[in-house]
């Protein structure tokens, strides 16, 4: 799995590289700071969360997906094409503990995106008796 840097200029080139066309899931997390790489830990209902996993998403084109992801969560850009973004920006408490320019994307590629969406939403709910945040809200 690669891990992004949403506001990275050059998010674009690196999943076009990486990715080309493909697609898969995508995992939304927050860094403590940009140097230490460290992702910021969430509490839920049965544990805590280190990976500090925001939002489970797939597509069938990451290029695409991310890029509508990082706009719309982006402070530079008006779009809430994305989910994720809308609640991001609905609060400024969520956005002032997960710095935009400190959340970063994880990708997996996988034929049957839909699926292993599915199956690792699954598996968050067992770990930690809830969804991850922005996948639960509206």
């Amino acid at each position: 799995m690669n891990s992004y840097l949403i506001s990275s200029i050059d998010l674009y080139d690196q999943i076009t590289h990486d990715f080309q066309e493909s697609g898969g899931i995508y995992k939304l997390f927050c860094l403590e700071n940009r140097t230490m790489g460290k992702a910021i830990a969430i509490n839920r209902l049965l544990a805590i969360d280190k990976e500090g996993i925001l939002y489970i998403g797939s597509t069938n084109c990451f290029l695409n997906r991310i890029i509508d992801l990082k706009k719309s969560l982006s402070p530079e850009h008006k779009t809430l094409s994305h989910k994720c973004g809308r609640l991001y920006k609905r609060n400024l408490a969520i956005r002032n503990r997960f710095k935009f320019e400190n959340l970063c994307v994880i990708l997996e590629h996988s034929e049957e995106p839909d699926h292993l969406e599915r199956a690792e939403l699954k598996k968050y709910f067992r770990s930690f008796g809830e969804i991850p945040p922005f996948n639960g809200q509206h």
